[in-house]
């Protein structure tokens, strides 16, 4: 299974991109491809 995780945070190293790590770990012992992107400092606009 393909896996897409959007990391919202503003903070690259903080507390959800721990939480992200460890999910991302399970899910690829569990031969799972697990994509991520740290969102969180971009200039998103509508």
């Amino acid at each position: 299974m393909n896996i897409l995780v959007l990391n919202g945070s503003p903070r690259p190293h903080g507390n959800t991109a721990a939480s992200v790590n460890v999910f991302t770990d399970e899910a690829q012992k569990a031969d799972h491809y697990v994509t991520v992107f740290q969102i969180g400092n971009k200039d998103i606009r509508g």
